[in-house]
Order: C-alpha cells, then structure tokens, then sequence
C-alpha cells in the first residue's frame, strides 16, 4: 500500500555545473536524482512532487537557491497543522576566506566570491526561519 506523506517537503540543490568550469562536479546531479527517486516513491517516502523543488545546474544561482528557500519557507508557512518536515541537500563546493564559509553557487565570479557566493551565516539564517517540526539538512 502506499500513501503520499502530504506534510513532507524538500528543496535538493545540486550545482553540477558552474559558470567557472573548474568548479563543475558532473557526479552531483546523478546523486540529487536518485535522492528525488527515493523521496517520490510511492513504497519509500511517498513526497508529493509538488512539494520538491530541484535546482540543478543553472537553476542553483545563488538568487536561485535563495528563492527555494523562500519557496520551502512558505509551503511550510502554508501547512494545514505544523506538523511538516523538510529536507534541504546542498551538493556542490565551498570555500572558505579567513573565518568565513562559503556555497559555491553555479554563478560564482571568483574574482567576488564574498558577493557571488552564498555565506555559510546567511545559509544557516534562512534554514533556521524555516522551522518545520522535523529538519533535515544535509551539506555534501
């Protein structure tokens, strides 16, 4: 028997390409696939597709992964009782300047990395408004 799991939502960010061609990691769309496969499955996780969101490629900007979790955030908000779990998976690189941490977007400019890419503090800023009842959040 299977059943949809209404209440679950995911946002999976996979920056297998980048407009600097060194910072491409090919392998992470497969893996963010397969994730989305086991989340959607009927028998596994039963997520309803409109409740996952996939960035892939040029859709994991850093304004594009932003507005995902603007999108999390507000099906959340939208959520009949509360009782709701979301997953967010980053894969992709970072990068780390003096004591700040950095994502790697697919829009990266290395000669502005502090404009171009997404702060770790302002990542972990947006995750924590999101407030679901359970949080899955998984850096690769």
């Amino acid at each position: 028997m299977s059943r949809q799991f209404k209440n679950a939502y995911a946002l999976l960010i996979a920056v297998d390409q980048n407009k600097e061609a060194t910072a491409s990691l090919p392998s992470v769309a497969a893996d963010v696939r397969a994730l989305r496969d086991v989340l959607l499955h009927p028998q596994r996780c039963g997520y309803p597709s409109d409740n996952l969101r996939m960035l892939p490629g040029p859709e994991s900007t850093r304004e594009g992964i932003l507005d995902g979790l603007d999108w999390l955030f507000d099906r959340l908000k939208a959520g009949p009782d509360g009782n709701s779990t979301a997953i967010v998976y980053f894969s992709g690189h970072g990068y780390v300047k003096g004591n700040e941490h950095y994502l790697i977007p697919y829009d990266l400019n290395r000669r502005q990395i502090s404009s171009s890419a997404l702060r770790a503090s302002d990542f972990a800023e947006e995750i924590a408004r999101l407030s679901p009842r359970r949080l899955l959040v998984a850096l690769d």
